[in-house]
């Protein structure tokens, strides 16, 4: 949906507010609740025609918590560390094959890594 920027700034700043009343505060972006909200916005109070009133406003922002919630869940996070922290920590090497044996971290072909 098109809107003004007075608009726009409005529906951000709802966003902001469900998300620091909500128990997922710290832990979920502003802009994920807001991309829900704007879905919300749109499916309830134009196509449904549902009264803007406190009440339907209020539920349309814990809606956009539990979509933002459930879309955080989805999201996988991968993070990397240096190759020679993995292999002072006992983690496998980078190099598939490499085998882990005891201390000492040993490649498939038996050379000490």
């Amino acid at each position: 949906m098109l809107c003004g920027t007075a608009a726009a700034q409005r529906v951000k700043r709802l966003a902001e507010q469900a998300l620091q009343h909500s128990d997922a505060v710290g832990t979920l972006e502003t802009g994920r609740v807001h991309r829900a909200l704007r879905k919300i916005i749109v499916e309830r109070f134009f196509k449904q025609q549902l009264p803007i009133d406190v009440p339907h406003v209020e539920k349309a922002m814990s809606a956009a918590m539990k979509v933002a919630k459930r879309d955080r869940a989805d999201t996988a996070h991968f993070f990397s560390t240096p190759a020679d922290v993995r292999r002072r920590s006992g983690y496998l090497c980078d190099r598939i094959g490499d085998v882990y044996d005891g201390d000492q971290l040993q490649s498939a072909d038996g050379r000490q890594v």
